[in-house]
């Protein structure tokens, strides 16, 4: 800081250096607490197992602005998921002529994915044939045909017959190596413009997944650690091994018991952690969210909502292409995960119960703040619940669950995103100073 200071005086500029605002400052880590805690109180902050971009390096949760793309060489799979229903919807269809298993054909770019598989999305309006390939008999979007012969190669096609997307959804697939079953169901992002117009759907590991599987009611499934390696609840060839290694075994696993179609190696640009300059994946772990989408409870208006009315309204743009550029970025946002898994950094002020549920209110994070005020964040880590909540009133905060207990409960060591620190400094430092 002081070198920064000395060098920024010689470039003549002007600030107050003799009381910088800095975000390390007791005072300023109790302000952005004092941001937090309006937005808890406004109903927009909560805590979920969902996807976010994962560095497996630094096992923490990464935002969009955390990612560089380097390009990465990989391996693409074709891969047969086997249809448990075949002959009744043959029937329904009126194929009657196709004797033996009938399969999905999916193609993914991830097999490390494919033990987390639970549905299979496909798009009821497309037209989808079944061709017997490589001796199979297997489904495929019309459109996809040639491009997958193309890729693949395959000279001797055979087309079958047709079927609309609609007779599809609700037909039941075995997975080729969890003893599990999936459904068949309809997702608008199936397009026709690659793979196969049916796609290998893992609720935990990808956010148009995650999607999927919360309107079909679909477990958040992620057998993949914070390290990167598989969990026990995968077949035993693969528990504990890592996913960047378990690509090859998967792939080797689908030739052994004839699911795999065609595998191909291929580079692209790929996400990679800033830091570590390694590849990210998406890895569902419970996190914290700013809803973007949720109504405030003080105005029944979302931020988003607020935003796009503020861009509309409120700001005059030099030069005026800069307004479409930020309604887009606004029109587009996810809701912000302000997480991360470091041991640095200012604590998220949340605690877990006995009963495994989460204690965060507006009252217990501003009594935080007080604390922070005093002692600095660090106090996070060297106090204990009670010492921490001296200035908490369980009588006094109307949002304190029934029978909380202060002497059981056991802090959380989640962090808040940079950014979240810089993005109050308004408060921090504009309000504190009343400019």
């Amino acid at each position: 800081i002081k070198t920064q200071k000395k060098e920024m005086e010689s470039l003549l500029t002007a600030a107050d250096y003799e009381s910088p605002y800095l975000t390390m400052k007791p005072s300023y880590e109790a302000s952005v607490l004092e941001v937090f805690a309006s937005l808890v109180d406004k109903g927009i902050v909560y805590r979920q197992l969902k996807p976010v971009h994962w560095s497996i390096t630094n096992q923490t949760a990464l935002a969009e602005a955390e990612l560089e793309y380097i390009d990465k060489e990989d391996i693409a799979v074709y891969v047969n998921f086997e249809l448990i229903d075949a002959e009744k919807l043959l029937t329904k269809v009126g194929i009657s002529d196709i004797e033996g298993p009938v399969s999905l054909m999916i193609w993914t770019t991830t097999p490390w994915t494919l033990p987390a598989n639970l549905a299979i999305a496909i798009n009821e309006r497309f037209e989808y044939v079944i061709i017997k390939v490589n001796g199979f008999h297997t489904i495929i979007a019309k459109s996809l045909l040639n491009a997958f012969k193309e890729t693949s190669k395959v000279a001797d096609i055979d087309v079958l017959g047709t079927l609309n997307g609609s007779a599809l959804l609700g037909t039941t697939y075995q997975h080729p190596f969890c003893d599990r079953q999936g459904n068949v169901v309809h997702a608008e992002y199936v397009t026709d413009d690659s793979g196969t117009g049916l796609v290998h759907t893992a609720p935990g590991h990808g956010i148009e997944d995650y999607q999927t599987g919360l309107k079909e009611k679909l477990d958040t499934y992620c057998p993949v650690q914070a390290n990167g390696t598989y969990d026990d609840s995968v077949p035993d060839w693969i528990k504990g091994i890592h996913i960047w290694k378990a690509n090859a075994i998967i792939i080797n696993q689908l030739k052994k018991t004839n699911n795999l179609v065609y595998d191909f190696s291929f580079m692209h640009s790929y996400p990679h952690d800033w830091r570590s300059k390694t590849p990210v994946i998406f890895r569902s772990t419970e996190q914290w969210f700013i809803s973007v989408d949720q109504s405030l409870k003080n105005n029944n208006k979302s931020l988003r909502e607020l935003a796009l009315s503020a861009i509309d309204k409120d700001i005059t743009f030099y030069p005026n292409w800069g307004k479409n550029r930020l309604r887009g970025m606004i029109e587009a946002r996810p809701d912000w995960c302000i997480s991360r898994q470091r041991s640095w950094g200012l604590p998220i002020p949340a605690f877990r119960c006995s009963d495994g549920t989460v204690f965060m209110t507006k009252a217990s994070v501003l009594a935080i703040s007080n604390c922070f005020a005093k002692q600095g964040s660090n106090a996070w880590f060297k106090l204990s619940p009670q010492e921490l909540l001296k200035d908490y009133s369980i009588e006094n905060d109307p949002e304190a669950p029934q029978e909380l207990q202060l002497n059981s409960l056991e802090k959380m060591y989640d962090i808040f995103d940079v950014w979240f620190e810089s993005g109050s400094s308004w408060h921090a430092v504009l309000n504190a100073n009343k400019q």
